[in-house]
């Protein structure tokens, strides 16, 4: 695993999804219902996270040293995925 080409997300990284899929509304006019709201597509949520990526920098959203800790665990395994 520690020469995998993958990225894995710290708990931040994590959150800022979490973010972005669960309380972010776009709002479009061509929809025909009256608030205009939409949850974001797949693209436009690529397209937020890159942002924070953008504004928070690599380090704090992905581990750049593997996944493994000092003592074998996996971090990723500590990580709160819940919604």
């Amino acid at each position: 695993m520690e020469m995998s080409p993958f990225l894995f997300p710290t708990q931040f990284g994590i959150d800022i999804s979490l973010l972005i899929d669960n309380r972010t509304l776009i709002r479009d006019e061509e929809l025909e219902t009256k608030d205009k709201l939409r949850k974001p597509d797949k693209a436009e949520k690529n397209a937020l996270f890159f942002e924070a990526i953008k504004q928070y920098k690599h380090d704090p959203i992905f581990y750049n040293q593997g996944i493994l800790a000092d003592n074998g665990d996996e971090r990723l395994q500590y990580c709160n995925w819940t919604l």
